[in-house]
């Protein structure tokens, strides 16, 4: 803001000279800064928090400055006159927290330290908190570090807000207002679909088969007790693409070998899908509803409905094509040998 000094007492007489006369509380610009002249000679402006504990008086620059990091001394009154007040600026002030980090499937591995948080500011950026360990949080720290204050991750200059975050462990996914899908953290797995670590966010879009005009609206997770991970993402025409861990076929590319980038589901460039389940570890399967509501499976033979494993997708509709699939889920009991009963929900209307 522009203060007028004049409101708190002071009076500006430009350049100093030594040969001009001047009053207490006259202010001057003297050896590249402000000076204010009392008991008749020129002492730096408010230079140093011990000056700002003076009533009256502005604190301009200087060493020592109180508060913590990322603030800064601010005017406390439409004109000063009410004192001053430490606040966070650029990095904070004005700007609240809108939406935390989507952390339904985050637990692989179940390690408990491994905990962390991040959530979409009104501005369109991101902040992280908690232990950064693999560069997982986007801020350029790759060491084992934990964070008690929000950092702010370090997408480049020119990047559109960010609308959603989804995290799985090690690994962090941002989804652009632009359709622009990005990855920070390692490449555990396959987990980067990069296939490098990224301890800053790394645009996906352009990346194996996923085209670089791709507008992304969704970024799918999938792991068991295991910690064996699967991947996706639903573009806005409903083809989806897949990488990670890809155990007995389960991302239904027709092979069981892990898959480094985005792979598009080659059914889906004509059937485009709505929803996407991952179900990974030892009973891996992908299941993907179509919009129409029509089930698509591919995986373990216990987990995908077939009785045998399938590495390509199925449609799978043993409850008839007019009960139509919505959305599917499940437990993680390891006593369930064929829990598809319990992942299905049907909805006799589709909207």
């Amino acid at each position: 803001m522009n203060l007028d000094i004049s409101a708190l007492g002071y009076r500006w007489r430009g350049l100093y000279s030594p040969y001009l006369g001047y009053r207490d509380g006259d202010v001057v610009f003297k050896e590249g800064g402000a000076w204010v002249i009392r008991h008749g000679q020129p002492q730096p402006f408010a230079l140093g928090q011990q000056d700002a504990t003076l009533k009256g008086h502005l604190l301009t620059g200087g060493v020592s400055v109180g508060g913590i990091g990322s603030m800064v001394l601010h005017t406390n009154g439409a004109n000063g006159v009410d004192g001053v007040e430490f606040r966070f600026m650029a990095d904070r002030n004005g700007t609240v927290a809108t939406a935390l980090m989507n952390t339904d499937r985050a637990a692989a591995d179940h390690h408990s330290s491994n905990f962390f948080m991040a959530a979409l500011m009104n501005d369109g950026s991101v902040r992280a908190w908690g232990r950064a360990l693999t560069g997982q949080q986007g801020t350029g720290n790759t060491g084992d570090i934990s964070r008690t204050f929000p950092a702010r991750v370090a997408f480049p200059p020119g990047t559109p807000r960010i609308t959603s975050i989804t995290c799985m462990w090690d690994e962090t996914f941002f989804i652009d207002a632009s359709g622009g899908l990005w990855h920070a953290g390692a490449n555990s797995d396959g987990g980067s679909p990069t296939a490098t670590a990224n301890p800053v966010p790394r645009r996906v879009n352009g990346v194996g088969q996923l085209p670089a005009a791709a507008v992304v609206k969704r970024v799918f997770t999938g792991h068991d007790w295991y910690g064996y991970r699967m991947f996706a993402c639903l573009d806005d025409a409903g083809r989806v693409y897949v990488w990670g861990n890809n155990r007995y076929g389960s991302l239904g590319l027709g092979h069981s070998t892990t898959v480094s980038t985005p792979t598009l589901v080659p059914f889906t460039l004509d059937t485009p899908i709505r929803e996407v389940f991952l179900s990974g570890g030892f009973h891996a399967a992908s299941y993907l509803v179509d919009t129409q509501g029509k089930l698509w499976v591919a995986g373990e033979a216990n987990a995908c409905g077939f009785g045998s494993d399938q590495s390509v997708h199925r449609l799978l509709m043993p409850w008839g094509s007019d009960k139509r699939v919505k959305k599917v889920c499940c437990c993680c009991s390891t006593r369930v040998s064929t829990p598809l009963a319990r992942l299905i929900t049907f909805t006799s209307t589709w909207t």
